[in-house]
């Protein structure tokens, strides 16, 4: 495979160029941008594409590389520092699968060659689908989902679109691709809890989801001293201690945790639970919308809405098949970080 160029964002407020082969691994990649952006071995990195974690190995131990992710050519890659606590294309239609049926959106019939069956069976023409995907984008989504209901008490559709098949469905410029991705990656950003420094604007995920008095590793790196600030409130940390930093207006909390806590409830499987979860593994928030209990979430992660336990390498469950009972979880008051 050849090489590509991408372009990484996300470290002081600079983006720089770093050619990579598909073929080559995620830990070279890291170690490219490491020397890229003249950081050390020892840095605890994390590279995120879009809404994709670029992982090492997978949840088996296997190798990742650049292909495994989609990654093309210009594509924009995300660096995201781990900080410990303080002391104290040209889109073409032309292979698409058209359709004669009527696009589900406007319910309007189409001239042949003006809509196309999407992966799961429905129809859209691709203005109805470009709407769909801006809304979800607005509202600080980063997945793209079928809303299809076959009747007013009928269940959605729900499935997933990946983005080259979106891309290519909405007949997306060059210029929307791009505007897409970096929106999916705000979004995805946002939603793991990734915040920037409020000095150098390098993208930060804590190493302690406990700790809220932070370290910048870059800007300590360049001021020769260590640079704390609040995790919560991003205003340089005034105290002596670990818990209140010092600054008017700051509570000292998570807000995620507000949300997960004021949830809405609802039946899965016949148990009643949080409408909204945090991923145990890296905390992202996933809303249940319908059918099964077992969930997969964008960082790899497997797992039961319900009791929250993941599955085992083999994707198998303790607390039984998809649509059995089990132990509901309490709501979080914490949410994991990777």
């Amino acid at each position: 495979m050849s090489d590509i160029s991408i372009t990484v964002n996300g470290f002081g407020g600079v983006e720089r160029s770093v050619t990579i082969g598909q073929a080559d691994s995620i830990k070279e990649l890291k170690n490219r941008v490491k020397q890229t952006f003249n950081l050390t071995l020892e840095d605890d990195i994390r590279l995120l594409y879009m809404c994709k974690d670029l992982r090492e190995k997978d949840e088996h131990g296997r190798e990742k590389f650049v292909k495994d992710y989609g990654v093309e050519n210009l594509d924009t890659v995300s660096l995201v520092l781990r900080v410990h606590g303080g002391s104290a294309s040209n889109v073409s239609g032309n292979d698409l699968p058209l359709a004669t049926e009527r696009d589900f959106i406007t319910l309007e019939d189409t001239p042949v060659g003006q809509s196309w069956k999407m992966p799961c069976g429905h129809v859209l023409g691709p203005d109805s689908l470009k709407s769909i995907c801006k809304t979800v984008l607005a509202a600080g989504g980063y997945e793209f989902r079928c809303s299809y209901k076959e009747g007013a008490n009928s269940k959605f559709c729900n499935m997933q679109w990946d983005f080259s098949t979106v891309k290519r469905m909405a007949l997306l410029t060059n210029t929307e691709i791009k505007d897409f991705k970096k929106k999916i990656a705000y979004n995805y950003r946002k939603a793991c809890g990734i915040k920037e420094c409020p000095k150098c604007k390098s993208f930060c995920s804590r190493k302690r989801n406990t700790d809220q008095r932070v370290i910048c590793p870059n800007c300590t790196r360049n001021d020769r001293k260590n640079y704390e600030f609040c995790w919560f409130c991003l205003k340089i940390w005034m105290s002596s201690g670990v818990s209140e930093c010092g600054n008017s207006g700051c509570f000292g909390k998570d807000a995620r945790l507000e949300v997960l806590k004021n949830s809405e409830t609802k039946e899965v499987v016949g148990v009643k639970c949080p409408k909204l979860r945090a991923c145990p593994t890296c905390g992202v928030f996933i809303e249940h919308i319908e059918k099964c209990k077992h969930m997969s979430c964008p960082c790899g992660t497997k797992f039961c809405f319900i009791c929250l336990k993941k599955s085992d390498v083999n994707g198998s469950y303790t607390c039984g098949s998809y649509n059995t009972k089990c132990e509901v979880a309490p709501v979080q008051t914490e949410i994991p970080t990777l």
